[in-house]
Protein backbone atom coordinates (compact mmCIF):
# COMPACT_ATOMS: atom_id res chain seq x y z
CA UNK A 1 0.00 0.00 0.00
CA UNK A 2 2.81 2.04 0.78
CA UNK A 3 4.47 1.65 -2.73
CA UNK A 4 1.02 2.25 -4.20
CA UNK A 5 0.75 6.15 -2.66
CA UNK A 6 4.31 6.84 -3.59
CA UNK A 7 3.66 5.79 -6.72
CA UNK A 8 0.50 8.32 -6.99
CA UNK A 9 2.14 11.11 -5.72
CA UNK A 10 4.72 11.06 -7.60
CA UNK A 11 2.91 10.95 -10.80
CA UNK A 12 0.50 13.89 -9.07
CA UNK A 13 4.13 15.76 -8.95
CA UNK A 14 5.28 14.86 -12.16
CA UNK A 15 2.03 16.08 -13.74
CA UNK A 16 2.79 19.70 -11.74
CA UNK A 17 6.13 19.92 -13.05
CA UNK A 18 4.95 19.58 -16.48
CA UNK A 19 2.33 21.68 -16.07
CA UNK A 20 4.75 24.35 -14.81
CA UNK A 21 7.73 23.74 -17.85
CA UNK A 22 4.92 24.10 -20.64
CA UNK A 23 3.06 27.39 -18.71
CA UNK A 24 6.54 29.49 -17.69
CA UNK A 25 9.36 28.37 -20.39
CA UNK A 26 12.38 28.96 -19.28
CA UNK A 27 14.49 31.58 -20.59
CA UNK A 28 17.42 30.41 -22.94
CA UNK A 29 20.77 32.35 -23.27
CA UNK A 30 21.47 32.42 -26.82
CA UNK A 31 24.57 33.65 -27.74
CA UNK A 32 25.96 34.06 -31.65
CA UNK A 33 30.02 34.73 -32.42
CA UNK A 34 29.23 37.77 -33.57
CA UNK A 35 27.22 39.38 -31.01
CA UNK A 36 28.65 40.36 -27.55
CA UNK A 37 25.06 41.01 -25.95
CA UNK A 38 23.58 37.46 -24.57
CA UNK A 39 20.26 37.45 -25.75
CA UNK A 40 17.65 36.77 -22.91
CA UNK A 41 14.50 35.80 -25.00
CA UNK A 42 12.67 32.79 -24.65
CA UNK A 43 13.26 29.72 -27.10
CA UNK A 44 9.23 30.97 -28.71
CA UNK A 45 10.19 34.19 -29.36
CA UNK A 46 13.52 33.26 -30.97
CA UNK A 47 12.10 30.39 -33.01
CA UNK A 48 9.60 32.54 -34.19
CA UNK A 49 12.56 34.73 -35.37
CA UNK A 50 13.49 32.44 -37.80
CA UNK A 51 10.38 31.41 -38.78
CA UNK A 52 10.00 35.27 -40.65
CA UNK A 53 8.57 36.99 -37.48
CA UNK A 54 11.49 38.97 -37.98
CA UNK A 55 9.78 41.19 -40.71
CA UNK A 56 6.61 41.23 -38.51
CA UNK A 57 8.41 42.18 -35.46
CA UNK A 58 10.59 45.14 -36.98
CA UNK A 59 7.47 46.61 -38.73
CA UNK A 60 5.67 46.61 -35.39
CA UNK A 61 8.80 48.68 -33.88
CA UNK A 62 8.76 50.83 -36.40
CA UNK A 63 5.01 51.46 -37.11
CA UNK A 64 5.13 52.11 -32.83
CA UNK A 65 7.89 54.60 -33.47
CA UNK A 66 6.37 56.42 -36.05
CA UNK A 67 2.85 56.69 -34.45
CA UNK A 68 4.87 58.31 -31.26
CA UNK A 69 6.61 60.54 -33.56
CA UNK A 70 3.58 61.14 -35.03
CA UNK A 71 2.02 62.42 -32.20
CA UNK A 72 4.71 64.64 -30.70
CA UNK A 73 5.02 66.17 -34.12
CA UNK A 74 1.15 66.77 -33.39
CA UNK A 75 1.23 68.07 -30.55
CA UNK A 76 4.09 70.88 -30.89
CA UNK A 77 2.87 74.46 -31.59
CA UNK A 78 2.99 75.99 -35.26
Amino acid sequence: MHKNLLSKYSLQFDIIIMYCIFVFQPMIQVASKYERRVDTRSYDDKKKLFEGGLDTFLAEISEKTWKSKYETFTKRGK
